[in-house]
């Protein structure tokens, strides 16, 4: 499969209970979730509309940070569109529509949409992605949701972390004809008897929480032919680990990358913005 390259693939069954799973999702929580989901892009929106207000303010407006914010405006409006387009064909038994994704690149496309909730938080971003992956079989839309659900949870997991202590793991690797995906956070950790209830609907662990990202996330990694899971982390923190099918498998797979990059978030928008640079619980 080329990258770019449609196919469709009937809806994906690891096991009897990952169509229950998105069938309960469809009759019971549908409403809640589309809410849940879309209420990152659009806190985004109103950030974005706020900071475009105030470079608009001063006696020399910054046009051109004005333009960063439309353009980002205009993104998210866009993303929680698309969330809600694609939620009834994810829950439902419909076909899904695939096409050779670079997941490394969705890895690069979710931190950034993140940029903002990131910096205010004060977490560090170590980024270990292996090189030259096999592109996968999957929704871009979808999988960034996925990577934003982990992500956001584990920067709110972090909120009684010290500062200085806040940090965001992320890697990626193939092995055994698949993708894996890990990310890991500086927080307290879930309980060991929290584990396997994380991925239930309305299970959560936080007071404000809705129950339902983890679900989701779970439901749409299982659509892909894959499966996620949670583990303690080593030696604290919280782990979430994810596989994925690839369109195809690589010549020669290399080694996972060992050269991590660590960049203090303010300083990782900048990064992805200079030329030729690529990048260093229950919800």
């Amino acid at each position: 499969m080329r990258a770019g390259e449609t196919v469709t693939f009937p809806a994906e069954r690891t096991g009897s209970g990952a169509s229950e799973r998105r069938t309960a999702l469809t009759l019971a929580q549908f409403a809640p979730l589309v809410a849940h989901e879309t209420n990152q892009p659009i806190a985004a929106i109103l950030l974005n509309c706020g900071a475009a207000r105030n470079h608009l303010s001063g006696p020399n407006a910054d046009l051109a940070s004005v333009r960063d914010c439309i353009e980002r405006i205009e993104r998210d409006i866009r993303r929680a569109g698309a969330i809600i387009q694609r939620l009834p064909s994810l829950l439902a038994d419909s076909p899904q529509a695939y096409s050779a994704v670079d997941f490394n690149l969705v890895v690069e496309q979710a931190l950034d949409v993140l940029d903002h909730t990131l910096a205010q938080a004060g977490v560090v971003v170590i980024k270990a992605l292996q090189p030259d992956l096999p592109r996968v079989s999957g929704d871009v839309v979808q999988l960034e949701q996925v990577l934003i659900n982990l992500f956001t949870n584990a920067i709110e997991a972090m909120r009684s972390t010290a500062s200085g202590a806040r940090t965001l793991m992320v890697n990626t690797s193939f092995g055994d004809g698949q993708l894996v995906v890990t990310v890991r956070d500086t927080g307290p950790g879930v309980a060991p008897q929290a584990i396997e209830r994380l991925f239930e609907p309305r299970f959560t662990t936080k007071s404000d929480g809705a129950g339902l990202g983890l679900c989701l996330a779970r439901s749409i990694v299982e659509a892909h032919g894959g499966r996620l899971w949670a583990t303690c982390g080593d030696p604290a923190g919280g782990c979430f680990s994810f596989t994925l099918r690839c369109a195809f498998e690589p010549a020669g797979a290399q080694a996972p990358n060992t050269n991590v990059t660590q960049l203090p978030v303010r300083e990782v928008a900048a990064a992805r913005r200079r030329p030729g640079a690529r990048s260093a619980h229950a919800s």
